[in-house]
């Protein structure tokens, strides 16, 4: 029965993570998000982890709605201490399970632990065993910690190792990380993309040539022609996808 309650709170978490997230994002752009929905899933997830098999049912509305409403807001960090994290893994599970460790010590319950008919635990709030919240943040900041210090340790030498550099050249960024490693892209879009650009560009570079006309100044085709008709990267593009 314990593992019941289990699957059914991370469930719940899961569902109510997606829709926050979802809700959250609307407010500003006014749109729901596919993307969204996934990263409050994954949140909600992220924080139900450690009550699982701990916590009663209806709480895993608590840890959904906090997990990701608090991973959401975390996505700003990385703009504002200036670090690299396209996935947000920090917010998503870095600030999501340590919402979840502390939401833990407010709703974990023997009851639920000892559906098992093994399991004898002094429980959370919920028992009236307020020292809980101690243990849970000296065991997230601690374990945090741990963490932190050594990956930055192994990352550190990683680095110092020829082939295993963890920043990607500007070349290979610009290229395409899949092309400039392996030789081939992961997802056909991504070529078929480049390929429709540049018959594009090449279709209108023969028509202004044929016509005798100049081109639009802000066109870039100059740019195409004055480099033999040669083909244009990614490089040629601004942040939004369209030609520059």
């Amino acid at each position: 029965m314990r593992a019941v309650i289990a699957a059914m709170v991370t469930n719940l978490a899961a569902c109510v993570g997606g829709i926050t997230w979802c809700l959250l994002d609307y407010r500003l752009e006014r749109k729901w998000s596919t993307v969204g929905f996934c990263s409050g899933v994954v949140a909600g997830l992220v924080s139900v982890t450690p009550g699982s098999g701990y916590v009663p049912v209806w709480s895993a509305v608590v840890f959904g709605a906090l997990g990701a409403g608090f991973a959401n807001y975390g996505t700003k960090l990385k703009f504002i201490l200036g670090v690299d994290d396209a996935l947000d893994i920090f917010a998503v599970h870095g600030i999501g399970g340590l919402t979840g460790n502390i939401l833990t010590a407010f709703f974990a319950a023997d009851y639920v632990a000892a559906l098992d008919g093994v399991t004898s635990i002094d429980g959370g709030w919920l028992n009236k065993h307020w020292v809980q919240l101690a243990y849970q943040l000296a065991d997230s900041f601690s374990g945090g910690f741990y963490s932190f210090t050594l990956t930055c340790v192994i990352l550190f030498v990683m680095n110092l190792i020829p082939g295993l550099s963890l920043r990607a050249s500007e070349e290979a960024e610009i290229l395409g990380i899949d092309d400039s490693e392996i030789g081939e892209f992961a997802y056909d879009y991504v070529e078929l993309t480049r390929e429709v650009l540049n018959d594009v560009d090449n279709e209108v570079a023969s028509r202004y040539s044929a016509e005798g006309m100049n081109f639009p100044p802000s066109s870039g085709f100059e740019k195409t022609v004055n480099m033999n008709n040669s083909i244009p990267l990614m490089d040629n593009m601004d942040s939004g996808g369209r030609r520059m």
